[in-house]
């Protein structure tokens, strides 16, 4: 597989990339760091992959810890009007930003997480757009509830509606259970291709399997699966518009324990085992 990536050295060493995801023609992706930065890169699969360093065009660092963040239905930088994109951010309204000015994080409108009270007390943790374009955003917090928002109103997103938390019995029936090593806190994604024939998900281990999304078994086997990332956590495994490529990311939080030996080399060493935090694409064939 041929690959195209970000490496660490774009970003500060201690912040590793957590998510990422592309906009809805597939020609950027948005991913967040450990940092709580945003940052925009370019994406191209109509052209091989070349030696040129995957720099992000723009970043954007929000004033507190980024909970959540989503495009908007239709968002391309050939559409200026629908570049823009959506973030939860800790303590602070919801803000839909105009993604063609990412830096300076242009206010489009916002959403006041404190409008779900008392039905929805609590960080937002979820975003989501509904994919038709009207604007309606459903909001999910740590409490269970969503908040469905309609961000068309002018100046301020009015809160239509309110959905109660699920009682443990909504769910009646698991159809398939796909295995992966995933024994984290870290969020650990995954994606069904745009046919609905494939569904990718990388694990703990830095690896990535497909299944099929049409699956006939309980517990199904992969059908395949790839060395994405030496022994870091994939946080996010995502198909590009067309199908033909896969983008990851992968790292997790290091923890280097000090050595009062006068040994410095083995103290370098064991700060580089986990050095490989990136952002990747690969071409599947």
């Amino acid at each position: 597989m041929e690959e195209q990536t970000v490496p660490t050295a774009l970003r500060p060493s201690d912040a590793f990339f957590r998510d990422a995801k592309s906009c809805y023609d597939g020609t950027c992706v948005l991913a967040a760091a450990e940092d709580r930065s945003l940052s925009l890169y370019p994406l191209s699969t109509s052209t091989p992959p070349s030696t040129t360093l995957w720099s992000p065009t723009r970043v954007y660092t929000p004033s507190d810890a980024l909970l959540s963040y989503e495009w908007f239905p239709g968002a391309s930088p050939l559409n200026a009007p629908y570049f823009a994109f959506c973030v939860g951010v800790k303590d602070h309204p919801v803000h839909l930003l105009d993604g063609n000015d990412l830096r300076y994080g242009v206010l489009v409108c916002w959403i006041e997480s404190s409008g779900l009270a008392p039905f929805s007390p609590g960080i937002i943790s979820s975003l989501a757009f509904r994919p038709d374009g009207s604007g309606l955003l459903a909001a999910g917090s740590f409490s269970g509830t969503i908040g469905i928002y309609d961000t068309s109103i002018a100046d301020k997103g009015a809160l239509i509606a309110v959905l109660p938390s699920c009682d443990p019995g909504g769910i009646t029936k698991s159809y398939a259970t796909l295995h992966r090593p995933a024994d984290t806190n870290q969020r650990l994604g995954f994606d069904v291709d745009p046919t609905g024939t494939w569904l990718a998900a990388g694990d703990l281990n830095g690896v990535v399997s497909v299944w099929k999304a049409d699956v006939t078994e309980e517990h199904p086997d992969p059908v395949g699966s790839f060395v994405a990332s030496d022994g870091n956590p994939i946080g996010a495994t995502f198909f590009t518009s067309d199908g033909s490529h896969l983008v990851t990311c992968s790292g997790s939080r290091r923890h280097v324990i000090e050595d009062d030996s006068d040994s410095d080399s083995e103290e370098r060493e064991e700060e580089a085992l986990s050095i490989e935090d990136s952002l990747k694409l690969w071409k599947l064939e």
